[in-house]
C-alpha cells in the first residue's frame, strides 16, 4: 500500500500550516516547497481517502496520462453525436426512478 505524502516530504508544521514539497509540472516537473493552512492540507489530504469498499483504479498503457493527448481524439471522434443521442433518449422507455433531491440525500445520509 502506497502513502499519499511521505514524512520526507512534509517539511514542517506550525501555527502557519503545513510545509510540504511537490512536484510543478506546469515548471517542468521541478521540486517546490509550499505552506497551506493544516485546514487546508487535510482537506485535500482527506480527497484522497476512498470510502470503505471502494478500490482504486489506476490507468497504464493507453489509458495512462503519458498518452492523453494522443488518446483524446479517438475519445472525441468515438463519442455519439447529439442527434443520436436525444433520440434515443426519447425512444426508451421511461425511468423508474428519479434523480434525489440535495435535500433528500442530505436527510438520508442523517437517518
Amino acid at each position: 500500500m502506497g502513502f499519499l505524502i511521505s514524512n520526507e516530504k512534509i517539511l514542517d508544521i506550525n501555527e502557519r500550516g503545513v510545509t510540504f514539497l511537490y512536484k510543478d509540472y506546469n515548471d517542468e516537473a521541478i521540486v517546490k516547497p509550499t505552506t497551506m493552512s493544516g485546514v487546508e492540507f487535510l482537506r485535500r489530504f482527506c480527497m484522497h481517502i476512498l470510502p470503505q469498499r471502494f478500490v482504486k483504479v489506476r490507468y497504464y498503457g493507453i489509458l495512462g496520462s503519458r498518452y492523453k493527448k494522443e488518446v483524446q481524439p479517438l475519445k472525441d471522434n468515438s463519442k455519439p453525436n447529439q442527434t443520436r443521442r436525444n433520440q434515443a433518449a426519447a425512444n426508451s422507455a421511461p425511468h423508474r426512478f428519479r434523480p434525489l433531491q440535495m435535500s433528500e440525500m442530505q436527510h438520508r445520509h442523517h437517518a
